[in-house]
């Protein structure tokens, strides 16, 4: 018997990275309301216009974000430090991903590829209980 394979793409085909994405920066803004004098939905909103959809460069969104707000530029570094070492700790997985890839499994060999950092992607996929299925 030949085994087949299924290959997934992580983000907006298993992950919800606008969601995700979304959660982060309010949460993100709250970490930082010491740097931020903005509220959680407006900065989260220009940040994520900005973003391009996750393909423009995150350093790019986020100055872009404060330019727009009218917060301290000083501030960029803290923000994408923060970005690096938290982002993907909380991400928001589509509804029934984990229960229909364990039944395709059963099947198929799952694969999965991503652009994404790879610090990222592996937050996103222990995060919302992937890890193991591929």
């Amino acid at each position: 018997m030949t085994l087949s394979s299924i290959i997934f793409d992580l983000d907006e085909t298993l992950i919800d990275r606008e969601a995700t994405m979304m959660k982060f920066l309010i949460k993100q803004r709250q970490r930082l309301a010491g740097l931020l004098d903005c509220s959680d939905i407006p900065y989260a909103n220009s940040v994520l216009k900005f973003q391009n959809g996750g393909y423009a460069n995150k350093r790019t969104a986020f100055q872009s974000a404060l330019i727009e707000l009218n917060q301290e530029e000083s501030h960029l570094e803290s923000i994408v430090n923060d970005f690096e070492s938290i982002y993907g700790d909380e991400a928001i997985a589509f509804p029934g991903v984990r229960n229909t890839l364990l039944e395709l499994k059963k099947d198929f060999s799952l694969g999965l590829i991503s652009n994404g950092r790879s610090k990222a992607q592996r937050n996103k996929i222990r995060s919302s209980n992937l890890d193991g299925v591929f």
